[in-house]
C-alpha cells in the first residue's frame, strides 16, 4: 500500500514537497533509555536527548522514488540537498547512509561544509512588500489632507479605519502571491530519467 502510494506521486500534477522524519515516535524517557541501549549495541554515539532514527520508512520512500524525485533535503536545522543519484543503491547502503546522517550532526554538532542552498523565498515578494508600503504610506498623507476639515477624532477614527483595511487586503495579498507565484530554481533533470 505504501509502495503504490509514493508511486502515485510520479504523475502528480504539481511540484510536491513530502516530508520524512525518521524520528517517528513521540519522546519518552523509556524510549531514550532503549534508543541508548540500540546505539550502544550498534557501535552509534548514545544520545543524550534525541531518539535514534527509524529507517524503513526512509529506505522505502528512495526505492519507490528515485526514478522521479531528483534529490532529497537532510533538514536539521540546517537544509542540505542530496542528489538521488548520490544515495546508495542498497537498502543497506541507505539505512547506513541516513544512520551516517544522524551520528554526523549528533556527534559533530556541525552541519558538514555548510553549503548553502536557495530554499524559494521568492524575491519579489519583498518588492511587493516595499510597493504597497509605500502606497500605503502616500494614501494616509492623502487622507490626513482630505480630511483636514474634520474634527481630530474623526478624522483618527476614519484613517485607522482605513489603514486597517488596507492592511488586512495587504496581507491576504502578500499571502496569495507568495503562495500561488513562487517558483523554485530549475535544477538539472536526475541523469536516470
Amino acid at each position: 500500500m505504501l509502495q503504490s502510494g509514493f508511486q502515485n506521486l510520479k504523475d502528480f500534477p504539481r511540484p510536491f514537497w513530502l516530508g520524512l522524519f525518521v524520528k517517528v515516535t513521540r519522546f519518552t524517557q523509556e524510549k531514550l533509555l532503549a534508543a541508548q541501549e540500540y546505539a550502544a549495541s550498534a557501535g552509534l554515539p548514545i544520545p543524550r536527548n534525541v531518539l535514534a532514527p527509524r529507517n524503513k520508512g526512509f529506505v522505502s520512500a528512495v526505492n519507490n522514488m528515485r526514478s522521479f524525485v531528483p534529490a532529497i533535503y537532510d533538514l536539521h536545522v540546517h537544509i542540505k540537498r542530496h542528489l538521488m543519484n548520490e544515495l546508495p543503491e542498497t537498502n543497506s547502503g541507505m539505512a547506513q547512509w541516513c544512520r551516517d546522517m544522524f551520528v554526523s550532526k549528533l556527534v559533530a554538532g556541525t552541519f558538514g561544509d555548510k553549503d548553502r542552498q536557495d530554499i524559494c523565498r521568492p524575491k519579489k515578494s519583498s518588492f511587493v512588500k516595499i510597493g504597497l508600503s509605500c502606497l500605503l504610506i502616500y494614501g494616509s498623507i492623502k487622507i490626513f489632507e482630505w480630511f483636514s476639515g474634520l474634527p481630530s477624532w474623526e478624522e483618527l477614527t476614519i484613517c485607522v479605519s482605513f489603514l486597517a483595511i488596507v492592511m488586512i487586503l495587504t496581507q491576504i495579498l502578500i499571502v496569495f502571491y507568495q503562495s500561488e507565484h513562487s517558483t523554485c530554481p530549475r535544477y538539472p533533470p536526475h541523469e536516470n530519467q
